[in-house]
C-alpha cells in the first residue's frame, strides 16, 4: 500500500504515518467495515465480505467535500 507501483502511498506520495492517518480515517467512516489492524506488529487491512457491499463511495465523496454536512 506504500510503495508499489500504483499503489495508493505512491500516487499520493504519503509517507508511512500519512498512509496510517489515511486508513485510520477510513476504518472510522465505514464504522469497522473495513478496518486498519495491527497483529504482532503486522498491518493489514480487512474487511468481511459481506460489509464491503454497505460501503457506499458517495459516502467518502460527500465526507471529502462537505466535511461539515458529515
Amino acid at each position: 500500500l506504500l510503495n508499489d507501483v500504483g499503489s495508493p502511498g505512491r500516487v499520493f506520495r504519503l509517507s508511512s504515518a500519512g498512509l496510517s492517518d489515511k486508513l485510520d480515517q477510513v476504518e472510522i467512516l465505514t464504522e469497522r467495515k473495513i478496518a486498519w489492524t495491527d497483529t504482532q506488529g503486522l498491518r493489514q487491512v480487512q474487511h468481511s465480505f459481506d460489509d464491503i457491499n454497505d460501503v457506499k463511495p458517495e459516502q467518502y465523496l460527500k465526507h471529502y467535500y462537505y466535511p461539515e454536512d458529515k
